[in-house]
């Protein structure tokens, strides 16, 4: 869900966000994007320091859910420079979080199998929000974040069981 949801925005809400907010903001959003991706991963995995992992996976995908429906929801420089930082500052952190939960759980080729579906996500995106262009962005961003929600939904499920006695793995 996450590589359906992300590869979604990471196609179409810069040019969603150039349409929706002039100046600077549209022309310059993945500037913003990689400002904000780029502490990213740190910050997330020393935050996985003191909250459990599965916690902040479920925190980073509704937050990168929100940034991605933005645009979509609201024109103007304020939610476009929101959805840039939104995007920005998780994405990254969600797959570095994903591998570490995968390697957390001791489930043989976790990694394989999470990046695999991942990839498969990142072919189905564009597919299924093909059809969805005619009108704009609005309605493909609305599938990206409803299935980044979807993911962190699933996130949220596995803080119930997850083994925290496990070894700590960076």
């Amino acid at each position: 869900m996450e590589g359906v949801g992300y590869i979604i925005a990471g196609t179409f809400l810069v040019a969603a966000l150039q349409q929706g907010a002039p100046g600077w903001i549209g022309s310059g959003a993945w500037i913003v994007v990689g400002l904000a991706a780029l502490p990213s991963c740190a910050l997330w995995m020393r935050l996985a320091r003191h909250v459990s992992r599965p916690a902040l996976l479920t925190i980073s995908l509704s937050l990168q859910a929100v940034g991605i429906a933005l645009p979509a929801l609201s024109g103007g420089n304020v939610p476009a420079l929101a959805a840039a930082v939104l995007f920005g500052a998780t994405f990254m952190g969600v797959s570095t979080m994903s591998l570490a939960i995968g390697t957390h759980l001791r489930i043989p080729r976790a990694i394989a199998l999470l990046t695999t579906g991942y990839s498969l996500g990142q072919i189905l995106g564009p597919l299924l929000a093909a059809p969805l262009l005619h009108n704009g962005y609005h309605s493909a961003l609305l599938l990206g974040a409803a299935l980044v929600l979807a993911a962190a939904c699933a996130a949220a499920v596995c803080c119930i069981r997850f083994p925290h006695h496990l070894t700590h793995t960076a």
